[in-house]
């Protein structure tokens, strides 16, 4: 059975210019929107897969990240996890949140192998996944980052990628770890993600690096 639908905010103005688009197509209004939504419907209705970096310059920048994703995460279609070394204050306040902690003992074994370690995080956390959202808080880089560099958590993303998780992945480190390495060691951490961040104070920050051509610095 056909439903009207109504869209708040689709002004005269747009309506109009919609219209102008139709004509030119030889279709009607209504087809351009159902296509629109049919396509956004199929988009979302597919399993989400993102490895992502997010950086915090400080504990207090942290924390309130923390604390907005866990208010924003708790979906019933969502399954929230998290691993890392348990005295980081992450892990301890995403646990009292109520996120599965995917940590295996004794965690030492992650520094020793984390491919090896790696696996039987995603063993612990994929026993435990009963809804259609993952959603993965991890400080594994971070940590590696931190006790030894930069490019052991390349390697480790680069075999997480190859693992094909479904689901968010987000890879949190501490900005002063990864951006004191070598430079070129960075940009291989951040090409290993899709998308990296950093979290300040109360704001979180994309941020936007890509090989260019060098005629880009004498366009508009």
């Amino acid at each position: 059975m056909v439903k009207d639908l109504l869209v708040r905010g689709f002004d005269d103005e747009i309506h109009s210019k919609l219209g102008n688009v139709a004509g030119k197509m030889g279709v009607s209004l209504n087809s351009i929107v159902k296509d629109a939504v049919d396509k956004w419907l199929e988009t979302n209705s597919q399993i989400t897969k993102k490895h992502e970096l997010i950086m915090y310059t400080d504990n207090e920048a942290l924390k309130n990240l923390l604390k907005s994703m866990s208010r924003i995460a708790q979906n019933d279609d969502i399954f929230n996890a998290c691993c890392g070394p348990k005295d980081h204050i992450g892990m301890q306040f995403l646990t009292k949140q109520g996120w599965f902690n995917g940590t295996v003992e004794p965690y030492q074994k992650f520094l020793e192998n984390p491919n090896a370690f790696g696996r039987k995080i995603l063993e612990k956390i994929g026993e435990k996944v009963s809804k259609k959202q993952l959603m993965v808080l991890a400080f594994l880089t971070g940590d590696l980052a931190e006790k030894q560099s930069v490019p052991k958590s390349v390697h480790f993303c680069q075999w997480y990628d190859k693992q094909n998780v479904e689901g968010i992945t987000h890879c949190v480190a501490h900005a002063k770890d990864i951006l004191s390495a070598n430079f070129e060691d960075t940009l291989h951490l951040f090409d290993t993600h899709d998308q990296v961040f950093i979290a300040k104070k109360d704001s979180l920050y994309k941020m936007h690096v890509t090989r260019e051509n060098i005629h880009k610095l004498f366009l508009n």
